[in-house]
């Protein structure tokens, strides 16, 4: 069992990380699929080995590894995009694809310490902000989120126009 007041140390991933985090991007996955079958793919590997490899030593993509007493205990994967449309005020903007903590490490400031690493390596890249996307019934990640000083920029709305049968 995991201590309250042991702190996570947060690292960028490493090769060596890459069974950890594809654990935990499958557990993510499975949530995901449950909450949303219409959009995510029920899939062994949503990511390949390939893919997270990728993201080491990429000045475009990063993912932090959360550690608790040697384990792993969340992880968030980043990326760095920038508008490029004429329409829009040019910006850089660090997207968080994921970020995940494991049940047992919850309420025990893991996500705090990875966001907290998210907006250093983001204000390192000069970021101008940081965005994600929350469904809208994940309360709990939106009080998180919030908790962290974001706001709603916007609301992405949908219309299913035809029912998938699987």
């Amino acid at each position: 069992m995991t201590s309250r007041n042991k702190a996570a140390v947060v690292s960028e991933m490493e090769l060596t990380d890459i069974a950890d985090v594809m654990d935990m991007i499958r557990e993510l996955h499975i949530v995901r699929c449950e909450t949303r079958p219409d959009i995510y793919a029920e899939r062994e590997n949503p990511v390949s080995d390939a893919y997270l490899t990728a993201i080491i030593g990429s000045k475009d993509s990063m993912a932090l590894v959360a550690r608790m007493d040697g384990q792993a205990a969340g992880i968030c994967i980043l990326s760095m995009k920038v508008t490029c449309s004429e329409m829009f005020v040019p910006r850089c903007i660090a997207f968080v694809d994921a970020l995940y903590v494991r049940r047992a490490f919850r309420r025990q400031g893991v996500g705090a310490a990875l966001y907290g690493a998210v907006r250093e390596r983001a204000a390192a890249q000069r970021a101008d902000s940081i965005e994600l996307m929350v469904l809208t019934n994940a309360e709990d990640e939106i009080s998180f989120f919030s908790s962290c000083g974001m706001t709603v920029k916007s609301n992405v709305m949908e219309m299913k126009l035809q029912e998938k049968t699987v």
